[in-house]
């Protein structure tokens, strides 16, 4: 009778234990994937969870963990290869070193964290899609990377030195983002397909890009008002799709481009939509039809070209200078007289560039005061006809 009092309120106290932990246990997909739905965990909470072991391929869904740290995947005994967490409610993630593949889609993620420490070399895929981002995470690292996927956050700024030993990536996903510019080098070997649909760019230089195996280009629904089609065979000669439509296209300039497209065999799609009332419809786009607008884009992005080059020719000068600073220092002299001389240059060409400014801008003055005059001209014609239009008596 002793033992069994000593017993009893040792079993219950086994038993409240048992009850306080929550045990997660897997629903195994066809795949060989362990899905566990609803898992939660809280920063305070402090009911431990328990989670299967040894596992290779994890998915979480409808759950509620607002923090994922390095210490949550200690549950897991070894770190998964392969994680999946959707619908979660993720606000804080932590990059584990061991992943090779990692989605972290449908969450409210706000930081991404990852160890500066150590190696990030296993890293193929990283899918944090649809979350509330406002910068790139820290991938500059990820040097195994061939698919990343940002898409459907909220970040303005890309900084492409970012992509510089991604020397594998082949998809980089930026859709519906507020990307507004996207300026300097761009050279990504391997890439396939990228995708920068649904930002804000108003123009976009692909001077300093060099894609020789792209073969996907999507810039529709964006801001674009001109682009040229010459600039394109360079960086891009595999390119096989180019999106374009939601832009604001000037008419003038947009038969030139699809001509070029045409010529190069690059599929791309008309506006699905009817174009507003304001809008003019050219071979299934929607654009701005103004004669002005045209001289005023199509100057103005030959004068952005001319100031890029220049401003190219004068930083490889300065970082020759440098160069020859630290190694040899005998040729300082020399490179400080072109550098003088180039910046002479820079500004006679600053002075013309101003010069063809003016003229650009009394020739656009010019045109206006013609087509207001025509206008005028075409009203008093009208007025006259009907002056002398004879009467008609109706019985």
């Amino acid at each position: 009778m002793s033992l069994l009092r000593i017993f009893i309120p040792f079993l219950v106290f086994v038993l409240d234990c048992l009850f306080a932990q929550k045990v997660y246990e897997c629903r195994t997909s066809l795949t060989g994937v362990c899905i566990l739905e609803g898992v939660e965990h809280t920063p305070n909470e402090e009911e431990p969870i328990i989670l299967p072991e040894e596992l290779q391929f994890v998915e979480l869904v409808n759950g509620n963990i607002p923090k994922i740290t390095e210490e949550f995947y200690n549950e897991f005994g070894e770190p998964p290869t392969n994680f999946t967490v959707v619908n979660c409610g993720v606000e804080q993630l932590f990059v584990c070193p061991q992943f090779v593949h990692l989605n972290a889609t449908g969450n409210k993620l706000k930081s991404v964290t990852i160890n500066n420490k150590v190696s990030y070399d296993r890293l193929k895929v990283f899918v944090v899609a649809h979350n509330l981002l406002k910068r790139l995470p820290n991938i500059k690292d990820m040097s195994q990377l061939e698919h990343l996927d940002v898409s459907h956050n909220s970040i303005d700024y890309i900084d492409l030195k970012a992509f510089q030993r991604l020397t594998k990536l082949k998809v980089l996903n930026l859709t519906s983002n507020r990307i507004g510019s996207l300026d300097g080098a761009f050279k990504q070997g391997q890439l396939i397909e990228l995708r920068l649909s649904n930002n804000e760019l108003q123009d976009i230089s692909f001077d300093d890009w060099q894609m020789p195996n792209l073969e996907i280009l999507d810039l529709s629904l964006n801001l674009l008002m001109y682009l040229n089609g010459e600039d394109l065979r360079e960086p891009f000669p595999l390119l096989r799709y180019l999106g374009l439509p939601g832009n604001q296209w000037n008419c003038r300039s947009l038969p030139k481009l699809l001509d070029s497209l045409k010529e190069r065999s690059i599929r791309f799609f008309g506006d699905v939509t009817r174009c507003a009332a304001n809008l003019t419809s050219v071979k299934g786009f929607c654009c701005q039809d103004s004669y002005v607008s045209w001289v005023t884009l199509q100057s103005q992005w030959e004068i952005r070209k001319l100031e890029r080059k220049i401003q190219s020719l004068n930083d490889t000068l300065l970082a020759d200078l440098a160069k020859v600073k630290n190694e040899q220092g005998q040729q300082i002299a020399q490179l400080e007289r072109k550098i003088e001389q180039q910046e002479k240059l820079m500004e006679t060409m600053r002075n013309h560039l101003m010069s063809m400014e003016g003229l650009i801008e009394d020739l656009i003055e010019e045109l206006y005061l013609r087509e207001v005059e025509t206008a005028r001209l075409k009203n008093d014609v009208v007025e006259n006809v009907k002056e002398n239009a004879p009467m008609k008596l109706i019985y």
